[in-house]
């Protein structure tokens, strides 16, 4: 399912070599439709970048991260788009300061992280529109200003759904 509100089957096609494409790929439902240009190049090797070693965990209710984000989101900086997470072993207390106005909320959580970091709250609403497990767990390296890219791990019908979400400065 590549529309999380669609029920309808989805239907795809490519463009063919012989009729001067090859390009494109056309995903299509009822209601949405997508389409993908294949690209050439070289591309940056992803795994390079997914946060080994000595990694802190939290879990907590995806869709109540989710609300709590989107309305963090609102406070944020129109430009950067950061919200700030601080983590404790039972709560994560999500922020956003800005001109705007200024948000803060804790939601309840099991981990061993205790630090803050820094994300564009768009990148993770993201992610969290578009799975539906009850709880994600996330990685972070371990520090006290939580270093690195954060690793969100979703398992949805047996398969471990990753996400790579880059940190932003925190002041």
């Amino acid at each position: 399912k590549v529309f999380a509100h669609e029920q309808a089957p989805l239907g795809f096609a490519f463009d063919t070599a012989e009729a001067g494409g090859g390009e494109h790929i056309f995903l299509a439902s009822d209601t949405s439709q997508v389409i993908c240009r294949s690209s050439s190049g070289t591309f940056p090797n992803h795994k390079a970048v997914i946060p080994k070693g000595d990694m802190q965990k939290a879990t907590v209710n995806r869709a109540a991260l989710l609300e709590v984000v989107c309305e963090a989101g609102t406070c944020s900086n129109p430009f950067n788009k950061r919200i700030r997470f601080d983590f404790t072993q039972e709560f994560v207390k999500i922020s956003a300061k800005s001109d705007l106005g200024q948000y803060e909320k804790s939601l309840p959580c099991q981990s061993t992280c205790t630090g803050a970091a820094g994300f564009n709250w768009t990148y993770l609403r993201d992610f969290l529109s578009v799975v539906s497990s009850a709880a994600i767990t996330m990685q972070m390296q371990s520090s006290v200003v939580l270093s690195g890219p954060m690793l969100i791990s979703v398992v949805e019908d047996g398969v471990c759904h990753k996400h790579v979400l880059m940190p932003m400065r925190i002041d």
